[in-house]
């Protein structure tokens, strides 16, 4: 969500129209709930997954690192998946399409 609220500073101009990459805990969110008129990438990601998951229903959120996990929650998303065959039917353990 993009702060339009007049009460918040605006970034500085010279860095108006920027991308700006880093690694999670730095402070981006920070940033982005601080000025206004900066667009935190992790909204991005929010509207893009409604948009691709259009059965996937998300109410009013407040914090988008709560709506992403409310989505892997949906899709029942498991990192510790041990075995490739449970991901495509047919392979092997090794990843080899068995015969």
């Amino acid at each position: 969500m993009v702060i339009r609220n007049s009460d918040y500073p605006r970034l500085p101009r010279m860095h108006w129209g920027e991308l700006i990459y880093a690694t999670p805990g730095c402070g981006k969110t920070y940033v982005a709930n601080k000025y206004r008129d900066v667009v935190d990438g992790d909204d991005l990601i929010v509207e893009a997954t409604i948009e691709v998951a259009p059965h996937f229903e998300l109410d009013y959120y407040d914090d988008p690192r709560k709506a992403i996990f409310q989505y892997f929650r949906y899709i029942n998303f498991n990192r510790r998946i041990n075995h490739v065959e449970s991901l495509q039917p047919g392979l092997g353990e090794n990843g080899r399409r068995m015969r």
